[in-house]
């Protein structure tokens, strides 16, 4: 093995590492609930994502694992259910395991993962939900 391919080797495993401890810390935080996202299909029911809210600071970090990538004009959203309406919280690509959302969440009853145009929408579209869960 090479100099390069045992730096890039030591650089994934170490950013690897710092996301399981930021990972660690959440679930550890007694402000921060833990929300599963299972997916609508009542017959293969899978937990491809979880949420961490900290409900003091409304900042809102996405772990997923077992969601499938998307055609390049598709985009997944997250976004918060309040008073019964969806509240974009922000979309993200299948980059890193644990992202922070770049925006926050007030009051959520529920959590939900949909498919939308890439960029995303103001206003996520429900009938295109992939995974949600009330809190």
């Amino acid at each position: 093995m090479t100099i390069a391919q045992l730096k890039k080797k030591y650089n994934n495993l170490h950013a690897k590492n710092e996301l399981t401890v930021l990972e660690l810390l959440l679930v550890k935080d007694i402000a921060v609930k833990t929300v599963h996202l299972s997916t609508i299909d009542s017959v293969k029911k899978i937990t491809p994502a979880t949420i961490y809210w900290n409900t003091t600071s409304k900042e809102v970090y996405l772990s997923w694992n077992n969601i499938h990538k998307l055609p390049t004009d598709k985009q997944y959203q997250l976004c918060a259910i309040v008073n019964g309406k969806p509240i974009n919280i922000g979309v993200f690509d299948l980059v890193t395991s644990l992202q922070k959302m770049q925006l926050t969440a007030n009051d959520a009853s529920a959590f939900a993962i949909t498919v939308e145009q890439k960029g995303g929408s103001l206003s996520s579209t429900l009938t295109a939900m992939m995974v949600m869960n009330k809190l």
